[in-house]
């Protein structure tokens, strides 16, 4: 019986997957304190919250917004690299 093997199913996926996943996190934390540093050094930040962001660590005060912009990271990250994944052949 002939069986093929694709590279796209099983475990093989979900560690991809978890990979990509686990990647797309730490580059959108990057981006986004990246952002928040460029423009605080630029002078684009409303001067209310500069008096409150100060009170809390940087994370824990940007968590939700960390969050948001991780969530739609890695969906897209994941979605195109399992696209390009899939058309290229090993």
């Amino acid at each position: 019986m002939n069986t093929v093997e694709h590279k796209m199913s099983g475990l093989n996926l979900w560690f991809i997957i978890e990979i990509l996943s686990f990647y797309g996190y730490i580059v959108s934390a990057v981006i986004f304190i990246f952002e928040q540093s460029l423009m605080s050094s630029l002078g684009y930040i409303n001067k209310e919250s500069v008096k409150e962001r100060f009170k809390f660590d940087f994370l824990q005060y940007h968590i939700q917004d960390c969050n948001w912009i991780a969530f739609v990271t890695i969906l897209s990250m994941v979605n195109v690299c399992l696209m390009l994944l899939e058309r290229t052949s090993f």
